[in-house]
């Protein structure tokens, strides 16, 4: 079995962050218990539901705000908790 280290390094400058896009969900304009639904196919729902969430939990870090997410029929659902 053969590894590959990697190599660590200091004083590398972080390259400016490329804020050109928009969000796809709608996480600003929402207030507490406002929710939104979005319809996946039944294979791509998990997938989906997940990277929704990460977007939600960074996004929420940043702005002292919280979601949570439910499987629905047809999709699944995220509401604004705090």
């Amino acid at each position: 079995m053969t590894s590959k280290k990697v190599k660590i390094e200091k004083d590398v400058p972080i390259g400016k962050a490329n804020r050109k896009y928009k969000l796809k969900y709608p996480f600003d304009e929402m207030a507490v218990g406002e929710s939104f639904f979005v319809a996946v196919p039944k294979d791509r729902v998990v997938t989906t539901r997940a990277n929704a969430m990460c977007l939600a939990i960074h996004h929420g870090k940043n702005n002292g705000k919280k979601f949570s997410s439910r499987f629905c029929e047809g999709g699944f659902r995220i509401w604004r908790t705090k």
